[in-house]
């Protein structure tokens, strides 16, 4: 280094000595290219291995109550009851409520639906004489006892059935027969 660089030099470290200079001013001085920003680069390493969880926080203090939510709308009994009209054949549609009454003018077929699980739902057979019903569809229809269950030869008769399905089978029973005979 010949004498004026190292005169230079002199200077420039002897006046970091007596001013307070910045990290960046002082890389400048030992011979860093660059502005600050390039200079703050460099200094950022790969990223390090992530560190042991801390320990549990206290818990925060509750928050505020929310908003009320809107009104629903008003229930009806015909989202759960749908009259059939009298006859001999008869389709259980879940989408029309869950209780069924079916009135009887002839022997006649209650067609179930498939089994869908957690569905359950009840039929109500009123009987205007001495009548034979079956029971159609479903997915493997269990009955309690075994058979479904004959209707007495009564009339004036309402039977109720109830129906539960997992999924898979639908179990069915006659819940009571209730009426004059």
């Amino acid at each position: 280094m010949s004498a004026p660089d190292f005169a230079a030099r002199a200077l420039a470290l002897q006046a970091l000595a007596t001013v307070p200079q910045s990290a960046y001013d002082v890389a400048v001085a030992n011979g860093f290219v660059g502005d600050e920003e390039a200079w703050l680069a460099s200094l950022a390493g790969p990223q390090g291995d992530a560190g042991a969880a801390g320990p549990q926080g206290d818990q925060g203090p509750a928050g505020a109550p929310g908003a009320d939510g809107s009104d629903g709308t008003d229930g009806s009994v015909h989202d759960i009851f749908h009259l059939h009209a009298a006859g001999s054949a008869f389709t259980i549609d879940l989408g029309d409520g869950t209780l069924h009454k079916c009135p009887t003018d002839g022997d006649a077929m209650i067609t179930l639906p498939a089994a869908a699980a957690g569905k359950n739902y009840s039929v109500l057979v009123a009987f205007d004489a001495a009548r034979t019903l079956g029971f159609a569809g479903g997915s493997s229809i269990l009955w309690e006892g075994g058979a479904a269950p004959d209707p007495e030869a009564a009339t004036e008769i309402v039977a109720l059935y109830t129906f539960v399905s997992d999924g898979t089978h639908t179990y069915a029973a006659l819940a009571g027969r209730y009426g004059a005979s």
